[in-house]
């Protein structure tokens, strides 16, 4: 288990050498510990990712700057954990405001919004204060910007809430907000995009593009992070439109992970092929021993899954 803070570096490469340096404090210690009490090893490499991550972001230390990364990852691959652990580093940094922008369902939202209060421990007397899409009038919201305390924001990527947000910090900040702040778009292949900018329609903007713009114009000390596991549009918009990251960082999946690379090789130790004879088996009503098996190896997995669901709570 981990008890000291870490501080890490970039890369020997002066060129990737990080602006600032990272320290890995308490808030952080308990994600890890928490996600990976006897794993060792599965905690150095999230903490090594997260904060290389993180060090790409703005210096919350230094002086007034923005810009954007892209964290590109593999499909269900661990991308929440890693914007988990970079929100605990962030606090653990002095950056102030967290907003987390989590998709277009309320199902995502609601899905975000417990990941982050289970795995960072959010309580009324912690160190985070977590907002689920305010309003410009939003309750406690201005006491909480001027105490000690690390402000999470998460909202569904749609107009309005959006509209809401930018409303909200304009009216506290009206020269615009220099608190250090690091904006999360999750799924950002996902409506973020200008979409008419495909139709060469270079005076239009599509709404939520607009609104996200308009919320980033409303800071000065902010880092717009996008994740997503299919950053080809990302990629390959114009770099000078607002979404256009300076920056991208690969995520690698850990030596568990399983993804389509093994799913659709026909040479994966992972996957079984079902014989001709089976396939004909059942459609003459019959039950081969293949899809006994199958349906074993399901409940087992999910039963697995359900216990350490249980365990964790």
């Amino acid at each position: 288990m981990m008890t000291d803070a870490v501080i890490i570096g970039n890369s020997n490469n002066d060129n990737n050498k990080p602006t600032w340096v990272s320290i890995c404090g308490n808030e952080t210690l308990k994600v890890l510990n928490k996600k990976f009490p006897d794993n060792d090893e599965a905690q150095n490499k999230i903490r090594k990712d997260s904060q290389e991550i993180i060090q790409k972001c703005i210096d919350p230390n230094g002086e007034n700057q923005k810009n954007g990364l892209l964290v590109i990852g593999k499909v269900q691959s661990g991308k929440t954990l890693s914007f988990t652990t970079v929100t605990s580093l962030a606090a653990d940094n002095n950056y102030k405001f967290i907003i987390v922008i989590a998709g277009i369902t309320d199902t995502l939202r609601d899905q975000t919004v417990d990941r982050l209060t289970t795995d960072l421990g959010i309580t009324a007397l912690g160190k985070f204060s977590l907002y689920m899409e305010p309003t410009e009038y939003e309750e406690g919201f201005e006491y909480r910007v001027k105490d000690d305390s690390t402000i999470i924001v998460v909202i569904k990527k749609h107009k309005t809430h959006i509209d809401n947000l930018k409303k909200l910090f304009q009216r506290i900040f009206p020269q615009g907000c220099e608190e250090p702040t690091l904006i999360i778009d999750d799924e950002a292949d996902q409506a973020s995009l200008n979409t008419y900018a495909s139709k060469g329609e270079p005076d239009e903007t599509s709404a939520t593009y607009q609104s996200l713009t308009n919320l980033k114009n409303s800071f000065k000390k902010m880092t717009y992070l996008q994740y997503t596991a299919t950053p080809q549009a990302n990629l390959l918009i114009n770099t000078m439109d607002e979404m256009s990251a300076d920056d991208a960082y690969v995520l690698e999946p850990g030596d568990k992970y399983i993804g389509c690379d093994e799913l659709f090789n026909r040479s994966s130790q992972t996957i079984s092929l079902i014989s001709m004879d089976d396939i004909q088996l059942i459609e003459e009503n019959g039950t081969p021993e293949s899809l006994r098996k199958a349906l074993l190896t399901f409940y087992l997995g999910l039963s697995e899954h359900l216990l350490n669901i249980k365990n964790r709570q």
